[in-house]
């Protein structure tokens, strides 16, 4: 048996124990309680101790092992086998907060290998690409307590495993400071990023010292590299 579905059973087994003792220690009802005190007891020992069915113990066994399962990172084959029918958004240009929030529940995951060589979870569009680099939108749905979730290009060069990599649009929350990015697509290899930033906030952003608005633009090489123009 695979080791990490043999830990998760022990692991099963051993709360489900836990669980039946437990319902056993305190199954006895003390005579001062009145019925309805009783009867509620008897509800909760009864729900504790409902079984798991055989679907739900496998569910959470491969749940547990896939939480556990090692990286196994094959970068050139984890960098090129975007299957592209998992690109399922179609004609975003300008990519902003608004954007963000529209898909934030979307479930199109990148595979563990794939999120931790690009740093992003979910497939999103696939743009305009060359034969010597392929160019993306992922969605990365961020676990970082200052930084909201946030949209990306990434470019893969066609022979290789170099990646370019732009955030497009995502928000950053601290006491103080706060800034938002949000840009848009110009053509089929310009792109205009705005940064705005938000300076001793009292209670929101109407109440500041100062706001800051920082333009750049953006190009996409011929080989795939994002650089920013001078």
């Amino acid at each position: 048996m695979n080791p990490f579905k043999f830990s998760a059973l022990l692991f099963i087994l051993a709360f489900a124990f836990a669980n039946c003792s437990n319902h056993d220690a305190n199954g006895a009802v003390t005579r001062s309680e009145g019925p309805d005190m009783q009867k509620t007891a008897h509800s909760e020992r009864a729900a504790a101790g409902t079984p798991y069915s055989d679907s739900a113990v496998q569910s959470i066994v491969n749940e547990a092992i896939e939480a556990n399962r090692p990286l196994r990172i094959d970068s050139f084959h984890d960098l090129h086998a975007f299957p592209k029918e998992r690109f399922e958004i179609k004609g975003l240009k300008k990519i902003g907060l608004a954007t963000v929030a529209q898909y934030q529940d979307i479930n199109n995951p990148l595979t563990k290998e794939q999120q931790a060589l690009l740093g992003a979870t979910d497939y999103l569009s696939e743009l305009a690409y060359s034969d010597r680099f392929r160019m993306y939108l992922f969605y990365n749905k961020s676990m970082e307590s200052h930084y909201g979730n946030s949209i990306a290009l990434i470019t893969v060069a066609t022979q290789s495993n170099g990646i370019s990599k732009l955030t497009l649009a995502q928000e950053y929350l601290s006491e103080g400071y706060e800034s938002v990015i949000e840009s848009e697509l110009v053509g089929e290899n310009e792109i205009h990023l705005s940064k705005t930033e938000y300076f001793g906030i009292a209670n929101s952003r109407a109440e500041v010292d100062s706001v800051r608005v920082t333009r750049y633009i953006y190009q996409v090489s011929e080989n795939g590299r994002i650089v920013k123009s001078k």
